[in-house]
């Protein structure tokens, strides 16, 4: 049934006294976004008990948060059939990996971000060898299909997710499911804050281009973006562009394209200063959308794939999932142009942003509008309500495998 948040929000007296040994959790993240999710988890959990073992699957974000990466996830992700082809070796050796550690009773706590057919299979398995599984972001959550939602319930003992639609869907499969609102509105607020200060006072036009963490959206879309950004610098010659580099990407690699490419652009870790300064975006359909509405940043959302990869979107989520942009699905309409494929061509990028750049009114109005969608995620306490549902785990379950 769908979950409700009991606590106090006080610091459990009880937590951290494991019976016999510190608890250990196993964490799996399969891509740039989850990292970063796990590893916004694992601070909390660290802070309330700094004695919890947490081993598994990751990145920098989560090793620099406490956690022993058993896998790096770098470069894993996938979409589409040729990248997952591409990725099954890796894929099997982390699904062995972490089977062997459930089955050792390695594992008192299975914690399962995002990542697919991969996790989904490891939540039954840990199930089937009586190892809890809580399911953090799940996999399918913009989906209406009944049985894929069912394959998540059916994975997991307790499932946490961001959106209110993902939980409703889920408990009507059966699932112990609890919306605990999105974790990004917590981290941006000071992003938030910086931006509206900035803007008060801001003469300078500025682009941002974020481009994705997954090697084919490098390969796929960035190109057509610095093509639009060429274009866009024709009309606004005095135009800079940001060009976020996630971590799971060459730096090298995106420094080369955009040194091609003959703008006035600055390459930058992560998301946070080009949300902060940027007029407007252009941005890869994922979970930088979610950043760009939280912030109010005006964007043209865009997605380009190798043609496999697209012919599996025509075959398995055409129509059913449009609009695709997350803030377009959250509003049920759209509020910000999205192109894909053909369409997502650098002359109809450059259009759409030009016309946010000229036009400050619908700026403004599409900035108040994002927020107001991006605020329909917030539970009030993202890490801390998914803290206690771990926790809660832990005391009711751990003592049977210690």
């Amino acid at each position: 049934m769908l979950g409700t948040d009991t606590s106090s929000g006080e610091r459990d007296p009880s937590v951290g006294q494991a019976p016999t040994r510190p608890w250990q959790i196993g964490m799996v993240a399969g891509e740039a976004s989850g990292d970063t999710q796990g590893a916004y988890l694992v601070e909390e959990l660290k802070r309330r008990d700094p004695s919890l073992h947490i081993a598994g699957v990751g990145a920098r974000r989560m090793r620099e948060a406490g956690v022993e990466i058993l896998r790096d996830c770098t470069g894993l992700a996938a979409m589409g059939f040729v990248e997952t082809w591409r990725k099954v070796p890796y894929g099997i050796g982390v699904y062995r990996l972490m089977c062997r550690r459930v089955e050792q009773r390695l594992v008192d706590l299975l914690i399962l971000i995002d990542f697919g057919v991969i996790n989904l299979r490891l939540g039954r398995y840990a199930l089937r060898h009586g190892c809890p599984v809580l399911i953090y972001f799940p996999p399918a959550s913009w989906s209406s299909d009944r049985a894929k939602l069912r394959d998540v319930a059916r994975s997991a003992t307790r499932i946490a997710t961001p959106f209110p639609q993902s939980a409703r869907g889920l408990a009507a499969e059966g699932a112990d499911v609890t919306f605990v609102g999105h974790p990004l509105l917590e981290k941006l607020g000071p992003v938030v804050k910086r931006r509206q200060e900035l803007h008060q006072t801001k003469q300078d036009t500025i682009i941002a281009l974020l481009p994705g963490s997954r090697d084919h959206e490098i390969t796929y879309i960035l190109p057509p973006m610095l093509k639009a950004a060429r274009l866009i610098a024709t009309q606004i010659p005095q135009a800079r562009f940001l060009v976020s580099v996630a971590q799971t990407v060459e730096r090298e690699r995106l420094a080369g394209l955009v040194e091609a490419a003959g703008i006035n652009a600055s390459l930058l870790d992560g998301t946070e200063v080009p949300l902060e300064q940027a007029d407007v975006g252009i941005v890869t359909s994922g979970t930088a959308t979610l950043e760009a509405a939280i912030v109010g940043l005006p964007m043209v959302v865009v997605y380009r794939a190798g043609w496999m990869q697209y012919l599996h979107y025509l075959l398995f989520c055409w129509p059913r999932v449009d609009p695709f942009a997350m803030p377009n699905i959250l509003a049920g309409h759209k509020i910000v142009p999205e192109m894909v494929q053909r369409r997502a061509t650098p002359e109809a990028m450059a259009e759409h942003a030009l016309r946010f750049l000229r036009d400050a009114e619908l700026r403004e109005r599409t900035g108040r509008q994002l927020q107001e969608v991006a605020a329909r995620l917030d539970a009030g306490g993202a890490v801390s309500k998914t803290a206690d549902i771990v926790f809660d785990m832990l005391r009711q379950y751990a003592g049977e495998r210690a």
